[in-house]
Parts: C-alpha cells; structure tokens; sequence
C-alpha cells in the first residue's frame, strides 16, 4: 500500500478491512445493528488513518402528532452534513444526509434521528452489508 493515501483511498482501505454485520438487536419489531457494533470494527482503521467523521445539523423542524393511544409524540426532521475529516491532509469529504426520530420526549426524538442517522451513514459510507442485504447470505439460503 502506498505511504500517502488520499481521503478516499483511506476510507476504501476501511471498507476492505470490515466484513458484514449481523443484527444484534431488536426494537420496535425490527431487528437492527447496533451502532456500538459499527464503531467497534471501523474504528481501528479509522484511527491507523487519522480518519474523523462528525456530524453537522444544518436545518431541523419539529411536529407534534398523536399516536395509536391518544399521547402526544414529536417527530423530529433533520437536515445534516457528514464531514469525513483526514486528520493528517485537513482533507474534508462532506456528504449531505437526513435524519428522522419520533419519541414522546423531544430530546429523545432528537437522539433517536441523530443515532439512526449515524448507524445508516456508516453502514451506507462503507457499503457493509448487514445480514439480509448480503448477497452471500441470499445465496446460501437458497441452496440449502
């Protein structure tokens, strides 16, 4: 591998050092990974390259809705920017992104659209499959 690496030949390097997830949680009926999964295989990579991502809000909007029992709830939409940041260069990759949280409780609505957020960022940066969207996966199933 060549000593000096662009912003997007470090982030290829990650994606080639990181296999599929499997979901390892469940809520609301939905199997999911968990975002502390993701942070925990990417991160070794992501700090041999000096790599950051953070996240900035550019625009949000709050609405009030009922649920199926009458309670009020706050859906939370966000406008956002993914900066990917080589610590080494000052190299700055901005991706522009969405998020979404509804919850009872406005900060928790804030932290459930910021966390999904993160968690789909990763995996979408990285094309990592989780286990249905594995193309091996299908395969496998459909042998036996």
């Amino acid at each position: 591998m060549p000593d000096k690496l662009n912003l997007f030949q470090k982030i290829v390097d990650v994606k080639k050092n990181i296999e599929g997830f499997t979901k390892d949680a469940k809520g609301y009926n939905y199997d999911y990974v968990e975002g502390s999964q993701i942070l925990y295989k990417i991160r070794p990579k992501m700090e041999e390259h000096g790599l950051l991502i953070y996240p900035s809000v550019t625009a949000y909007e709050t609405r009030e809705t009922k649920n199926n029992k009458g309670k009020t709830e706050h859906i939370v939409s966000m406008n956002m920017e993914y900066h990917i940041i080589d610590s080494n260069t000052k190299e700055d990759y901005i991706v522009q992104f969405a998020a979404f949280g509804q919850q009872q409780d406005i900060a928790q609505a804030y932290g459930t659209a910021l966390t999904y957020a993160e968690r789909y960022f990763l995996l979408k940066l990285l094309n990592i499959p989780t286990d249905e969207d594995d193309p091996d996966a299908k395969q496998k199933k459909t042998r036996i």
